[in-house]
């Protein structure tokens, strides 16, 4: 059997998209070879619209990664020019829901875990602080708020919500009482030493109660209520004003905007009656997302939160627009579609920012779509709707930001952080080193149990062997795993740990299983150009110095020739390009002084892998990722 990566263009383009699968399948996917740690390929499990695959992390940790399969195949699939390869494996209700179930469950533990370690991080820097007698606590969401002005009116409508609901005096009550408790604890503020408990992947363990985190979540609270007592009102620059066409309200949709502005109100009555522990940073970010709703209804138009965090990063636009794109005719119409707002560039040709923009508008708009025409989910579209809008915002308000566009890969949730002083009681510096020393200790402890069960192994723990390890752990045995999932690979053993091998032997080893082929952004536009120039396409788009679906870009290492659609060819096209790259490397030597060394490592790095392409073997595709910049800064080359 040909595995599937080295099927040419023209059999990839002939498998069926359409076929009917059955109604519950767990979903194989590989992704074929790229540069640097994706060389041996990827893999990942699909159910339905939710991807889990697993990820090597600059901190040594190898975790679970949990995305929509929109963006896994934009990523992959589009900006990263990779071909997807699928195995659908039919399985019954039971089994999709108990294998689902236990993918998510070690995501959510892995999560948990890893919100330990930063409140261990937090508590450190705490004490640290102190030392300096500099004690600072941040408060996730008072930034949303301003720290002097009070009796906003639409903040005490919210008050007066609070007032019908638990009474007039309820606030007080409860920050009287919250005084009464951080008083307490302050005196006694000091870490446990952890215990050397081993963990599990599955099986939560080693739950720890440090009453450093409870003194700040219980500040958190405290200054949250203060918000709400005070009727604070949320700043206008944490505010994303969509005032075009794309933000204006139709009175179906503002009265849509009323019911759901109702359940945030609901929303904060019910988390200020609950015991929930971090219920402080919860009320201030909806308290926010009141009045920011409590203003769109006023004004007509969309205002929602900002909602990039600290973690942000700043892109120049004149980078952004320092180089080109190829935008299919499929792009064009849907921006097209649009209206004036999405008119760029009248040819084919788009830089990377206007792009960007035009990405921009097509995710909000679809975000607003989704909101607006679904009663289900409300929160997670809201979320999604603010995320959009405040991407969107970024881009044209770059001239009023200098300039500059701030760039945040994954989920973005409204997060603005405040710190506040700290008034303690009195530590002698030997207490407080100690704090430190036990605050340090812990933290050296809980990673290392941490990389005990979250490490990364070339051979037994990877992206293979841990998928096939989280699927077989839901049965008893191994005939029962090969009943229910109509096969058995062992990726423990052989090959079977190296993604290429891995989905070749799926095929193999699991009869029931379908095949559906994703072809790269590369070749899917070689159809449509081979269609429309025949031969002369063919050679037009076999490099890079004439291609029209490609442009070079500064993060791609330079070669000539594609080799990723052909075969026979490859090992005289991958000559080419060693001595395209070598000769650029020698240009880069002279460079030095210039640019410290950036075109000399770019060109070794091509020609480290064109050398592949003589035996045979491809792995560089080129890449395009200008479709959406996000995601190149903050995910694409930390993908595998």
């Amino acid at each position: 059997m040909l595995f599937v990566a080295l099927f040419p263009l023209s059999l990839v383009i002939n498998i069926s998209y359409g076929s009917d699968f059955s109604k519950h399948t767990l979903d194989f996917i590989y992704i074929n070879s790229s540069v640097d740690e994706s060389a041996g390929g990827h893999v990942a499990v699909r159910f339905d619209q939710t991807i889990f695959h697993y990820q090597y992390h600059p901190n040594g940790f190898f975790l679970v990664v949990k995305e929509n399969w929109p963006e896994f195949r934009y990523v992959y699939n589009d900006l990263q020019n990779r071909t997807l390869s699928v195995a659908r494996l039919p399985l019954s209700t039971e089994s999709y829901h108990k294998i689902k179930t236990q993918f998510l469950s070690r995501y959510l533990l892995q999560e948990k875990r890893f919100l330990h370690l930063e409140q261990l991080v937090n508590e450190s820097v705490f004490f640290q602080n102190i030392l300096s007698s500099d004690c600072t606590i941040p408060i996730n969401g008072l930034g949303f708020f301003s720290p002097k002005q009070k009796d906003d009116s639409r903040a005490v409508l919210l008050r007066a919500s609070i007032e019908r609901r638990f009474g007039t005096s309820y606030i007080e009550d409860l920050q009287q009482e919250l005084e009464c408790r951080l008083n307490r604890m302050a005196e006694h503020l000091q870490p446990t030493l952890l215990g050397r408990s081993k963990l599990s992947l599955y099986a939560p363990s080693n739950c720890f109660s440090s009453n450093v985190n409870e003194y700040f979540e219980l500040r958190e609270l405290k200054e949250a209520l203060r918000v709400l007592a005070e009727a604070r009102p949320v700043v206008g620059d944490v505010l994303i004003h969509s005032s075009m066409k794309i933000g204006a309200l139709s009175e179906p949709e503002l009265e849509r905007l009323r019911q759901y502005r109702t359940r945030v109100r609901d929303s904060i009555l019910r988390i200020l009656g609950s015991s929930r522990p971090d219920k402080g940073s919860a009320l201030l970010v909806q308290a926010a997302r009141y009045q920011a709703i409590s203003k769109a209804l006023e004004s007509g138009y969309l205002i929602t939160l900002d909602p990039f965090s600290e973690k942000a990063e700043l892109v120049t636009v004149e980078s952004l627009m320092s180089s080109s794109l190829a935008v299919s005719n499929s792009i064009e119409d849907k921006a097209g579609s649009m209206g004036a707002e999405a008119e760029m560039a009248p040819s084919n040709t788009r830089s990377y920012f206007e792009q960007l923009r035009i990405e921009r508008l097509r995710d909000a708009q679809s975000a607003k779509d989704y909101f607006f025409s679904t009663i289900e989910n409300e929160d997670i579209l809201f979320n999604q709707l603010e995320a959009s809008l405040g991407r969107l915002w970024e881009i044209n308000n770059a001239e009023n930001n200098e300039g500059m566009v701030r760039i945040e890969g994954g989920v973005l949730l409204p997060s603005k952080i405040a710190k506040v002083s700290e008034v303690l009681p009195l530590l002698n510096k030997e207490t407080l080193l100690q704090n430190i020393a036990l605050s340090k200790a812990n933290k050296i402890i809980y990673k290392r149990q941490l990389y005990e069960v979250y490490g990364y192994n070339l051979f037994w723990r990877n992206c293979v062997t841990e998928i096939f390890d989280t699927v077989y752990s839901c049965f008893t045995t191994k005939d029962q795993a090969t009943e229910e999932l109509g096969g058995y690979l062992n990726s423990g053993t052989g090959l079977s740990f190296i993604p290429f091998y891995a989905f070749h032997s799926v095929q193999d080893d699991f009869p029931r299983s379908s095949i559906e082929l994703f072809p790269s952004y590369r070749l899917r536009q070689l159809v449509r150009l081979y269609k429309h120039d025949g031969v002369w396409g063919r050679i037009k788009e076999s490099n890079t110095l004439t291609s029209s679906v490609y442009y070079p870009w500064e993060m791609d290492s330079p070669f000539l020739f594609f080799t990723d659609d052909v075969i026979l060819t490859r090992p005289l096209l991958g000559a080419g390009n060693v001595l395209f790259a070598t000769m650029n490397a020698l240009g880069g030597v002279l460079w030095i002084p210039v640019d410290e060394g950036t075109w000399l490592r770019r060109s070794v790095r091509g020609v480290v892998f064109s050398l592949p392409e003589l035996v045979f073997f491809n792995i560089r595709k080129g890449s395009f990722p200008a479709i959406d910049f996000e995601d190149v800064t903050i995910k694409f080359l930390k993908r595998e």
